[in-house]
């Protein structure tokens, strides 16, 4: 997924602020290695680590964001931040501080990395999308509805510009549901009215 997506990777039922926290990050997932799968260790390779610092301070500079920190409402945040879970793990927990730090190392040109002039940002999608946008029939936007209403609710669109819900008509359902055959999610209504409207 593109990273001017939103991804629907921290939420969780009774939790808006995974929610919202998609809303806000560019989330990364790294695998484990084969080792730390086998052992239970859930050991991530040197090389993983690596790659995923790189990945930080390429997007820090990128985005002009500044120093690599951590942190919840801005910086480097993990799921366990928004949710009641595990994950990332103890492993990855206890390698985080020094993933940062080799993160800041790259982005300011010091390591084995270089430096670069911060790449201009992506230009932002337009914040509004209309039922006569086409844009709206590509991958990335999210349908869902009120888990009470047993299928037969309304259908939200969740836009991938702003995680924002809209009412979707009957005649656009049917429309979009003819041609792109997309999932819809069934959410509790607390979920439902955490998302903001559009």
């Amino acid at each position: 997924m593109d990273e001017e997506n939103r991804a629907f990777t921290s939420g969780m039922a009774g939790y808006p602020a995974g929610a919202q926290a998609d809303h806000r990050f560019i989330t990364v997932e790294v695998s484990n290695s084969p080792q730390g799968v086998r052992n239970g260790t859930w050991e991530i390779s040197s090389s993983a680590l690596e790659a995923l610092a790189r990945l930080i301070a390429d997007v820090y500079r990128r985005y002009g964001l500044g120093a690599v920190r951590r942190g919840t409402s801005s910086g480097i945040a993990v799921h366990q931040d928004f949710v009641p879970t595990q994950c990332p793990g103890p492993y990855m927990m206890r390698k985080l501080p020094s993933v940062i730090a080799r993160a800041e190392q790259l982005r300011t040109g010091g390591g084995t990395g270089t430096a670069s002039k911060p790449k201009p940002k992506p230009k932002p999608k337009p914040a509004l999308i209309t039922e006569e946008d086409d844009e709206m029939a590509e991958q990335g936007h999210a349908y869902v509805r009120d888990a009470a209403t047993n299928g037969q609710g309304s259908i939200y669109l969740i836009r991938n510009v702003d995680g924002k819900k809209r009412k979707m008509s009957k005649a656009e359902w049917n429309a979009r549901r003819g041609s792109l055959n997309p999932k819809v999610t069934d959410i509790s209504a607390a979920e439902l009215k955490a998302i903001p409207n559009a």
